[in-house]
């Protein structure tokens, strides 16, 4: 019998070792993402509670998304973050910690990178039935939106556009629809001038304005739009309070409960004759570290009055959760 030096067996041992540990890696990564394995090495699954709408704005810098959880399982991802490493892990943490790895409802409420960034890359992970998306656009709107669009027509999930009418009415009784932009067809649209002239503020008004209702409670998300767009809901809404009404479904913008500020609190986005119709109960910005001076101090004054104490801010709040049952609703902060 041969005996080996010990240099040979601690050589040998190394060696297994190192065989092993790339098994393991090569293994791992085909269920699982290593560069993510920390958002995959979760015990805890939060799911939500039966019968609750819980909806929860994640602290994903300054960015953009919204994990929208229905009453009977179905779930709606609205936006991704921009697309960097740290908030792509936190967006996949919480669809892990929720016990998510089926997305029912894909929405890309804006083509702004801070809001489509990251599905790319969720698109890899997760699977996918039904994509809301902006309307295809002649130009080429950022990279990271291009990407995206093709991600989504490769990932064989079903695809619609989001605009005025577009939306899901589920069996729980909670629903959520469109309330801009326009159809794409319509000349004068926002689509329309999008496609004609590829501007910033054009490109935002092309954002998906969102409503959510369960249980008498009524969530209104802004996207990233501007004034031009909360002109258009406010005008409107005040020649007919029924023009956001589909399928036997209104919304009624004054009924609003809680409210997400467009475009992280731009002043852009100001304009204060909605949100003295709107007088919400609590706002929501998304926004982090930024140069736009986000959120301004016009769109704090326009909302302070209504909301007071109840507007919450990613950024110094952290991830906030708004959980509706039994007609009430409970607002949780992560600190």
């Amino acid at each position: 019998m041969v005996k080996l030096k010990k240099s040979a067996v601690k050589s040998i041992i190394i060696f297994a070792v190192a065989v092993l540990v790339v098994l393991a890696v090569v293994v791992t990564n085909i269920f699982i993402p290593v560069k993510y394995l920390s958002a995959y090495v979760i015990f805890s699954r939060n799911k939500n509670g039966e019968g609750n709408l819980r909806v929860t704005f994640l602290n994903v810098g300054y960015g953009d998304c919204t994990l929208v959880e229905f009453p009977q399982g179905e779930c709606a991802l609205i936006d991704s973050g921009g697309g960097e490493y740290s908030q792509t892990l936190e967006v996949l943490r919480l669809l892990n910690s929720r016990g998510i790895d089926n997305i029912n409802y894909l929405i890309c409420s804006s083509v702004s990178e801070n809001a489509c960034g990251g599905f790319t890359e969720i698109l890899k992970y997760k699977s996918v039935e039904k994509i809301y998306a902006p309307f295809a656009l002649t130009c080429d709107a950022n990279e990271s939106f291009t990407a995206f669009i093709s991600a989504a027509k490769a990932c064989g999930a079903e695809t619609r556009n989001i605009e005025y009418g577009e939306g899901e009415s589920l069996v729980s009784g909670a629903c959520f629809y469109f309330l801009s932009p326009s159809v794409h067809t319509l000349n004068d649209g926002e689509y329309a001038a999008a496609n004609a002239d590829c501007t910033e503020e054009n490109l935002a008004n092309v954002s998906a304005v969102i409503w959510i209702k369960y249980q008498g409670i009524n969530f209104l998300l802004l996207g990233d739009t501007y004034s031009a767009t909360a002109q258009n809901l406010y005008t409107n809404y005040k020649l007919d309070e029924n023009y956001f009404s589909f399928s036997g479904k209104t919304a009624k913008l004054e009924s609003c409960n809680i409210l997400k500020v467009a475009a992280h609190g731009s002043a852009n986005s100001a304009y204060a004759p909605l949100y003295d119709l709107l007088k919400p109960e609590a706002a929501i910005i998304s926004v982090g570290s930024n140069t736009d001076n986000c959120p301004s101090a016009d769109v704090i004054s326009d909302i302070y009055p209504y909301a007071g104490r109840n507007i919450f801010r990613t950024d110094e709040n952290g991830t906030i959760t708004v959980t509706v049952s039994g007609g009430e609703y409970v607002i949780d902060k992560e600190k």
